[in-house]
């Protein structure tokens, strides 16, 4: 663990905000602290004496750049978070645009920029964030200085990491400062009027790369960076980021009538592993009282994350006394052996057995059963 404090330059739109929540969370007090403007975090920071500064672990937001360690009598270390320039560029463009909040809103109603004249004035945003100073106001740096620049950012960025592989960042620098639990928050500033990447022109896309060269090569050293520390650390603390990617993602669905905590993670991941699946979803509706839209909103959610689609051909709702035989209608049985799909089960722990039985007894295979809930329900 560091006894740095880590400074973190928040460039625009780079998944900085949800970092920042969970930083929020996850460490106490005084230990994370955020400046979106340079005046202020050089107006307290000159001034704080080192037992102060001795409970603070990392610094973070747009005020944030490099040169901001002069300010700080201790050791410093800069991390960075690196979005993909085309995406960010658009991404930045549409929140000024159709975000009033913003200050630059109005100016950009009226002149009524296009987003290829905002990337063409703009251009490597990420990088002059990170470099900070002189390079701030340049558009570009000379050929010959574009090696040197990124043997500078190899020397003072330790870690570095993408948009795309956030989990596995947050977790590299939790290691660094001593994160223990992470916590689950709700998601960053999403725009939802913005366009995405592939709704955009081919020829504006092409300009805006064109006009963030330096910001590409930064994201392709950035994804390279973060492979090498993420298969660096052990495979417990691999699989801890992506359980808690896991957990967030469904934290972020919403899943309205169902709540995420009460199933077993284990048993959710394995179906994420199929990718499309095919299910039976069976309830026992005897102790636990989960009936069919309880069961669809949960597809509906599961549908929302990456990779994954649940299709459910067949509900059934069983319900009797605990003390009678259950009964799994033959129709069921017979479409699980024809189509060769999981079952997923919604059941109070202490009755998986008497539904693993049954099933076994018209013999389906305990493999393709899924048994998910870990708790019971309160609806």
């Amino acid at each position: 663990m560091s006894s740095s404090i880590i400074l973190y330059p928040h460039a625009g739109r780079t998944g900085g905000t949800f970092l920042c929540k969970v930083l929020n969370v996850a460490l106490s007090g005084y230990a994370h602290e955020h400046y979106d403007l340079k005046e202020d975090l050089w107006n307290r920071f000159r001034y704080l004496n080192k037992k102060h500064l001795s409970h603070i672990k990392m610094i973070s937001g747009h005020g944030v750049q490099y040169g901001t360690h002069r300010y700080i009598d201790w050791p410093c270390q800069y991390v960075a978070l690196i979005r993909e320039p085309v995406d960010r560029v658009i991404s930045q463009y549409y929140a000024y645009m159709t975000d009033p909040k913003y200050a630059l809103h109005k100016n950009f109603v009226e002149q009524k920029l296009t987003l290829e004249e905002f990337s063409r004035r703009n251009p490597n945003m990420q990088i002059k964030q990170l470099l900070g100073g002189e390079y701030y106001f340049k558009d570009q740096l000379a050929d010959w200085a574009v090696e040197d620049t990124f043997n500078f950012l190899s020397k003072h960025y330790p870690i570095l990491g993408t948009t795309k592989t956030l989990f596995e960042f947050l977790h590299v620098l939790g290691k660094h400062i001593g994160i223990e639990e992470y916590p689950l928050v709700g998601k960053g500033r999403v725009n939802k009027k913005r366009k995405m990447v592939d709704e955009v022109p081919a020829k504006v896309r092409e300009a805006i790369k064109s006009h963030n060269k330096l910001d590409g090569i930064l994201y392709e050293v950035a994804k390279k960076k973060i492979d090498l520390d993420f298969n660096a650390l052990s495979t417990a603390e691999q699989q801890a980021a992506r359980n808690h990617e896991f957990r967030t993602k469904l934290y972020h669905q919403n899943f309205k009538s169902i709540n995420h905590e009460l199933f077993d993670l284990k048993a959710l991941q394995r179906l994420l592993f199929h990718g499309e699946i095919d299910v039976v979803a069976i309830s026992i509706a005897r102790l636990v009282k989960i009936d069919k839209q309880d069961i669809e909103n949960f597809a509906h959610a599961f549908n929302g994350l990456k990779h994954t689609k649940i299709n459910i051909l067949k509900t059934d709702i069983l319900s009797g006394s605990p003390l009678e035989e259950l009964k799994i209608p033959d129709t069921t049985i017979s479409l699980i052996k024809k189509s060769k799909c999981k079952i997923v089960i919604f059941t109070d722990p202490s009755e998986d057995f008497i539904v693993k039985d049954a099933l076994k007894a018209n013999g389906i295979k305990e493999k393709d059963m899924c048994f998910l809930l870990n708790a019971i329900p309160s609806f």
